[in-house]
Parts: C-alpha cells; structure tokens; sequence
C-alpha cells in the first residue's frame, strides 16, 4: 500500500515523498529502508508518476521475499 506524504521544512521547503507498506505488514518486526530514485521517464510534480515503473514491482511475491 502506497501512501503519499509531504515534509514541509522550517524554511517552509515542501518535499513529497511515498512510502510503502506490505499488505500483511507487522510493526513488531524489522524491515529493511528501500530507497527508490526515480529517473528522466518518472519526472513530475503529482507524487503519483514518479511511480510509474516501480508501483508493480513491491506487489510482485518474489520481491515481498526479498524484502
């Protein structure tokens, strides 16, 4: 599950950001920080299309076995 957040700065600096939680996600257990930095192809200002290549990829089994 994607869920969108914004950080806002002292200096009043607005950063978006997304993080992303498993389905069966377990706030007891350790999980490892994924950072994603997106390319030329996933520009944009909607904190939606910078996930363009990467929204399916968390969903898929073998990577929730990785993480």
């Amino acid at each position: 599950m994607y869920t969108k957040h914004k950080w806002i700065s002292q200096s009043h600096y607005n950063f978006d950001y997304v993080t992303y939680l498993p389905k069966d996600y377990d706030e007891t257990k350790k999980y490892p920080l994924v950072f994603f930095l997106h390319g030329a192809g996933e520009i944009g200002t909607d904190n939606a299309s910078q996930l363009t290549n990467i929204k399916n990829m968390f969903s898929k089994k073998n990577w929730r076995n990785l993480l």
